[in-house]
């Protein structure tokens, strides 16, 4: 599932949306869903920078981004930093 609430709405530049949910982060590209999990599942918070979306989470934040053949990829910033302790909530 991907929740209920809706904390924050990007858009990249290709034209996908993604909403930042308490089950993740949803991405629509005008015909079909998809669910990107992250850890602890809650996202709260979207910025997009090109074909890049950093997202912030419970205990989280990173980035979604495309790989030189289209595919999507994502990668934890607070995991790649070895931020291992409890960072709280990430807003903005």
């Amino acid at each position: 599932s991907s929740g209920r609430q809706v904390f924050d709405i990007a858009q990249d530049s290709r034209g996908v949306m993604y909403f930042a949910t308490s089950g993740g982060v949803l991405e629509y590209d005008g015909v079909s869903w998809n669910t990107i999990e992250v850890k602890n599942r809650v996202t709260y918070s979207l910025n997009s920078s090109g074909d890049s979306v950093f997202y912030g989470g419970f205990d989280d934040f990173g980035m979604l981004y495309r790989d030189g053949i289209g595919s999507r990829k994502k990668m934890s910033l607070a995991e790649e930093g070895g931020h291992s302790e409890t960072i709280g909530q990430v807003w903005k």
